[in-house]
C-alpha cells in the first residue's frame, strides 16, 4: 500500500508565479522524514496549513493564495533557494514563510536567529533565518512573515495548557473581518523563532512543537477576541511559550507592522523570468473535484450527478472510510464512507474549503483511506 501525505489545500504547485492580483504566498517547509521529530513536524505542518486554509476562505475575493509546500524529501536547502530565485512579488503581496525541523547556530554567529538544517546534516548548506528574511525583503512584498520552529533538542512530552479548537474551521463575518485586518492594509514584517540564542526547542508527537502550538492557539483566540495587533499577538506567543515550556523556551523575534506604507522609496519589482515549472508536492486532482462538489454556483442536481463518477475516479470503493479532523489535526469530528462523504458534499451549502491531511492509495492509485479538515461558512 502506498501512503502519500498531502499537506495543504493546493497540493500541485509550481515555483513560477507571476501574478498581478494581490497574492498571499505561503511557503511551508517541514522535515517530516526525520526519525526523531518527523511526526511532530508533520503535526505542525498540518496545523499551520489548517490555519492558512481558514485564512484563505476568509479572504476569498480579496487575495489569491499560492502555496509552496515542501514536506519530507522536498524539504531541502536547494528547494528553498529555488523558491527564492523564482518567486516574484507585487508591491501589495504578502509572503508567509514557515519552517519546522532541526536548526542550530555556530559559536561565531552574531545573528540572534538560528540556521535551518532543512532536512539535511551538512553544516555548509544550512540557511540563516535572518538571511532568508533579508532575501524576502528584497522581493518587496507589502507584508512578510518569517516563522521558524527549529532546534537540536531531544524530544519532550509535556502537554501544553492552551488548546487549539478540535472542531472544523468555521468562517463567520467576524473571522473574515479579523483576517482582513491582520493581512490587508498592513505593511512591514514579522520575524520570530521558537527559542532565543543558546536555547533548544521541543515538542511531542501529540500536539507538535510547543511554539507552533502556542502560536496557532494564540492566533485562534485573537481572531475570536477581535485582537488584530501583531505586536500583541506575538507578545502573547512569547509569554505563552515560555510558560508552557516551564521556562525552557523563550521565543525571540521582532514585529515591525503598521497601517501606513513606509516612507522610504520602494525598489521596483523584479522582472519575472520565463516560467520555470517544477513540481513541489505530489500532484493530485482530488481537491479540485471536491471543490466542484461544494460549488453552489453549480446546480444541485448537477452536483449530485457528479457523485458516482467521482467515486469511481478517486476511490477504491464506496466503503472507503473518510475522516474529518478538527483544527488540531487529531480530533475526529466525523467519520463516514466515501459514498456518504461525496453525497454530503453535493448537498452542502456551507462547506467552502478543505485541507487534505493524508491519503492512502492502492497499487491502482485508488484511495483506500482519506483524512481531511473542513472549513465551513457560518
Amino acid at each position: 500500500m502506498k501512503h502519500i501525505r498531502l499537506f495543504i489545500a493546493c497540493v500541485a504547485m509550481t515555483l513560477c508565479v507571476s501574478l498581478k492580483a494581490q497574492t498571499f504566498h505561503a511557503i511551508l517547509f517541514a522535515d517530516t522524514n526525520d526519525k526523531r521529530i518527523g511526526k511532530s513536524t508533520a503535526i505542525d505542518l498540518n496545523n499551520v496549513s489548517n490555519m492558512l486554509v481558514e485564512a484563505q476562505s476568509s479572504l476569498k475575493g480579496k487575495m489569491e493564495f499560492v502555496y509552496y509546500v515542501y514536506p519530507g524529501n522536498y524539504c531541502s536547502p536547494q528547494n528553498l533557494r529555488k523558491v527564492l530565485d523564482n518567486i516574484r512579488c507585487q508591491s501589495d503581496d504578502v509572503v508567509f514563510f514557515y519552517y519546522s525541523g532541526h536548526g542550530g547556530r555556530s559559536m561565531q554567529d552574531t545573528s540572534p536567529y538560528p540556521q535551518m538544517c532543512l532536512g539535511q546534516r551538512d553544516e555548509s548548506k544550512m540557511i540563516s533565518v535572518e538571511g532568508l528574511d533579508r532575501a524576502l525583503a528584497r522581493k518587496n512584498p507589502r507584508l512578510r512573515f518569517v516563522i521558524t520552529d527549529c532546534c537540536n533538542s531531544e524530544d519532550e512530552d509535556i502537554t501544553p495548557k492552551l488548546e487549539i479548537s478540535r472542531g472544523s474551521s468555521m468562517v463567520s463575518s467576524k473571522t473574515e473581518r479579523n483576517y482582513a485586518k491582520l493581512f490587508l492594509g498592513k505593511y512591514g514584517n514579522v520575524i520570530v523563532t521558537s527559542s532565543k540564542a543558546g536555547e533548544t526547542s521541543s515538542g511531542n508527537n501529540v500536539r507538535g512543537g510547543r511554539f507552533t502550538y502556542c502560536l496557532l492557539a494564540v492566533l485562534e483566540n485573537a481572531i475570536r477576541q477581535d485582537v488584530t495587533d501583531w505586536q500583541l499577538i506575538m507578545d502573547a506567543v512569547k509569554e505563552g511559550t515560555a510558560e508552557y515550556s516551564s521556562g525552557e523556551m523563550h521565543p525571540f523575534g521582532e514585529v515591525h507592522v503598521s497601517a501606513t506604507p513606509p516612507v522610504a522609496a520602494q525598489p521596483e519589482p523584479e522582472t519575472a523570468p520565463a516560467p520555470v515549472q517544477e513540481e513541489v508536492a505530489t500532484q493530485d486532482v482530488l481537491l479540485p473535484d471536491l471543490l466542484k462538489l461544494v460549488d453552489t454556483s453549480i446546480g444541485a442536481s448537477k452536483r449530485l450527478n457528479m457523485v458516482t463518477p467521482l467515486l469511481r475516479k478517486h476511490f477504491a470503493n464506496g466503503n472507503v472510510i473518510v475522516e474529518a479532523l478538527g483544527k488540531d489535526s487529531r480530533t475526529v469530528v466525523n467519520q463516514e464512507t466515501a459514498q456518504e462523504f461525496l453525497e454530503r458534499l453535493s448537498t452542502s451549502f456551507f462547506l467552502v474549503n478543505f485541507n487534505i491531511l493524508s491519503v492512502e492509495r492502492d497499487s491502482n492509485r485508488k484511495i483506500t483511506s482519506l483524512r481531511i479538515h473542513e472549513v465551513y461558512k457560518q
